[in-house]
């Protein structure tokens, strides 16, 4: 109280404590540029709602035709295992 706040700001500014809270401000400061005015939480939201529709009608196909699905599955399954041992293989 004494110090008045500039100088309280001077104070606590150069310790860990004021450090930490001035990058916590700057990093809202930044979140709040890159969503609102950087277009990127538009972005984001849409790219959710594409996902989600994806999704669900992926979701759909497979209800209807579940021996396709499974084997897509499957046939997704064994190339992701033959990508891991092509992988092992080529770091060996």
């Amino acid at each position: 109280v004494a110090r008045g706040l500039n100088d309280a700001y001077g104070a606590v500014g150069s310790t860990y404590n004021g450090k930490a809270i001035d990058f916590h401000k700057k990093w809202q400061d930044l979140q709040r540029v890159m969503g609102k005015d950087g277009g990127l939480l538009d972005t984001f939201t849409q790219g959710l709602e594409t996902l989600t529709h994806s999704l669900q009608q992926m979701a759909d196909i497979a209800h209807r035709h579940p021996e396709m699905a499974k084997f897509a599955g499957q046939a997704a399954l064994a190339v992701t295992g033959l990508a891991g041992i092509s992988g092992g293989f080529w770091l060996i």
